[in-house]
């Protein structure tokens, strides 16, 4: 697909703070992908998904608040798989 002549790039990630999968469009002439944290990229939708079920949907403790230690340990990576859409 090409929108206004530019090449797009498909984005699918796992938003912790809705519970929800999500995707998007972005240029590729943008550069980057609009997220604040860092991230890490993945051809792989599957990784995602399982990531869904087993770090959230399955997850019992996911609503508990995180300990501070557990928090002060551990930076925040998010997994997004992206594709290329011509």
């Amino acid at each position: 697909m090409k929108l206004r002549g530019k090449e797009m790039l498909f984005y699918c990630w796992h938003d912790f703070q809705c519970r929800q999968l999500r995707f998007s469009l972005v240029s590729r002439s943008h550069g980057r992908l609009p997220f604040a944290c860092q991230v890490s990229e993945t051809s792989d939708l599957s990784a995602i998904a399982n990531r869904v079920v087993s770090e959230d949907w399955s997850n019992d403790s996911y609503v508990q608040e995180p300990s501070e230690q557990q928090h002060g340990e551990q930076s925040f990576v998010l997994l997004v798989f992206v594709e290329n859409v011509l």
